[in-house]
């Protein structure tokens, strides 16, 4: 409410003046003015500051989904790789084994079903993200299957080995104490018999005395001379259903 006093010079009334009063309005204004001042620096330096941020996440998501598409695409290189290891595994060392190759079930593994990947859809890039856990999933399954297949290739190559160091394949009697060259296998006119019978070994003539080589890794079963028409005679026992006579 306003308030007036009469000055008896002017013969009128004037208005009371309250200077605390204007003072108070002049601090008042101005305290509001430097706030909204503040307010509206923190609102454009907040502005700014999310705006960058935003950039930055935008771009750091930006590389890596050009990261996940290289890395599908290295992945995609090493499944083709590993499917020309696995043909030469089936179409090459387990041939040479004498073994048969892994069968299609075996080769195409499962990963689970596409179930499995069902909590990626929460995120945006949800069918690349699927992809990338796919390709790392099926790789790891075939790297394990053909590590296994190696390691029965392994098996098979030191059993080959054994094998083969078992099978006869040399000459008992060295080229230089061979005199002569007789009968070898098949039908021959038995010469004390005098019919004609399978021959199932080979006549080497040499000196008295000379060494005779074993064919083939293996154990003497019987050394020495025996009764039945061979005279001095030598058995070795090589497995694997080999066995030569001397």
């Amino acid at each position: 409410m306003e308030r007036f006093r009469f000055n008896p010079e002017t013969l009128s009334y004037q208005k009371i003046e309250h200077p605390g009063k204007h003072k108070l309005l002049r601090l008042l204004a101005f305290t509001g003015l430097v706030l909204s001042f503040s307010f509206g620096i923190l609102y454009i330096r907040d502005t700014q500051i999310r705006t960058h941020r935003a950039d930055n996440l935008t771009a750091a998501q930006q590389q890596i989904i050009y990261e996940l598409n290289l890395m599908n695409r290295d992945m995609d290189q090493y499944k083709n790789r590993l499917q020309q290891v696995a043909f030469n595994d089936d179409h090459i060392y387990r041939v040479y084994f004498g073994v048969d190759p892994l069968s299609s079930s075996k080769r195409s593994v499962g990963v689970g079903g596409s179930m499995k990947y069902e909590w990626l859809q929460q995120y945006s890039q949800a069918n690349l993200l699927r992809q990338t856990y796919l390709n790392i999933d099926l790789i790891s399954r075939k790297l394990a299957m053909q590590s296994a297949s190696f390691d029965d290739v392994i098996d098979l190559v030191w059993t080959k080995e054994e094998w083969m160091a078992a099978r006869p394949a040399i000459q008992p009697v060295s080229m230089n104490d061979l005199t002569r060259f007789g009968s070898s296998f098949g039908s021959r006119f038995h010469p004390i018999l005098k019919v004609v019978r399978p021959h199932e070994g080979i006549d080497l003539t040499a000196p008295k005395g000379t060494n005779i080589y074993a064919t083939a890794d293996g154990t003497v079963m019987q050394a020495g001379y025996r009764e039945g028409g061979f005279g001095k005679k030598v058995l070795i026992d090589h497995g694997y259903g080999y066995r030569t006579v001397y």
